[in-house]
């Protein structure tokens, strides 16, 4: 842990200190031991130093993911869940009359909200997870009155799209 490498280098580096002043203040002064214990204190001056570095770091990285956690408290927040459909809106988008659809898985893996593409009318998939559709209840009706139009026709010249399933 950083904070305490700081701590014990900065105590060692007072302890050398004063160790170097009692040297200083002998009668006989011995350079060689002096400028040990000098050495000896920049050591731990740069270990305390180091250490102070990567608290540095370790602090800006929390901060960053306090403000990445406090960014999505604030989008959860602000969205609210569309049971017909199954997708999420912005609270602030629909108060200014805005109706944009977001996918609500990217709103967990990514912790982004990722507009949905519009297809038809009522029907958006996600751009990211090509499987997740989302239809509200007027799509499906406007499916099941087309599929109900082709059973009325009785021309033989009608088409039934692709993905009518007749047989079934």
């Amino acid at each position: 842990m950083p904070i305490a490498e700081i701590l014990t280098a900065l105590k060692a580096s007072l302890d050398v200190g004063k160790l170097a002043t009692d040297l200083v203040n002998r009668p006989k002064i011995d350079p060689d031991a002096v400028r040990g214990a000098v050495q000896e204190m920049l050591g731990h001056v740069v270990s305390a130093y180091t250490a102070l570095g990567e608290t540095q770091h370790e602090l800006l990285t929390l901060k960053a993911k306090a403000d990445e956690k406090a960014a999505f408290e604030a989008l959860k927040a602000d969205l609210d869940h569309v049971p017909d459909g199954g997708f999420v809106i912005k609270k602030s988008e629909r108060a200014v009359g805005k109706f944009i659809p977001y996918c609500p898985i990217c709103v967990e893996d990514r912790k982004a909200a990722i507009a949905l593409v519009p297809q038809e009318n009522g029907h958006y998939c996600c751009a990211i997870h090509p499987d997740a559709t989302y239809k509200t209840q007027a799509y499906r009706d406007e499916q099941q009155r087309k599929i109900d139009q082709l059973r009325k026709d009785d021309s033989a010249f009608a088409v039934i799209p692709s993905n009518v399933r007749w047989m079934a």
